[in-house]
């Protein structure tokens, strides 16, 4: 009678694949819930900015200018493009520093199209002011709060009266 102490070869390839697969399926499953992290980020952003632009609105009566090199104010801003300084008039007082998409935090441009994006405008100087913030999800879909502005595969808030 032969005493076998040990696991045969086809034992081994067995358990090593069995690992295989249940490692891939956690690092899938850990992907996931990165991305739907930095979507709660996303969202807790626009909202801390929104929340800022209301405070401003309050004390100033319209809403700040976004800034951005070489385009007009009422074009818009965006955090890729100026990343410290896409409203500057929420800072310090409104805000302590602006936040960047969390996936667009080294400006890099592999990631150029998670950023957050602020505009404003009045019709005319007697009309309500109105803004978009306007930012991408990498999970469940787009979100869009105000009413068709932005095409493609954007969310959006808005404030003022749309």
């Amino acid at each position: 009678m032969k005493n076998n102490k040990g696991f045969t070869l086809l034992e081994l390839l067995v358990v090593v694949a069995i690992i295989g697969l249940i490692s891939s399926i956690a690092f899938v499953a850990m992907q996931n819930a990165r991305a739907e992290a930095r979507d709660a980020k996303r969202l807790a952003d626009v909202h801390a900015i929104r929340n800022a632009l209301e405070l401003y609105y309050h004390d100033n009566g319209s809403y700040p200018d976004p800034w951005c090199i070489g385009l007009t104010s009422v074009a818009g801003c965006n955090s890729f493009v100026e990343p410290n300084s896409w409203i500057p008039s929420l800072i310090p007082k409104y805000m302590q520093t602006l936040p960047n998409d969390p996936l667009n935090t080294t400006n890099d441009e592999t990631n150029e199209h998670y950023l957050y994006f602020y505009t404003r405008w009045a019709v005319d100087e007697n009309a309500p002011q109105q803004y978009y913030l306007i930012y991408r999800r990498e999970t469940k879909g787009q979100v869009r709060e105000c009413p068709v502005l932005w095409g493609g595969n954007w969310s959006s808030l808005c404030g003022g009266i749309i």
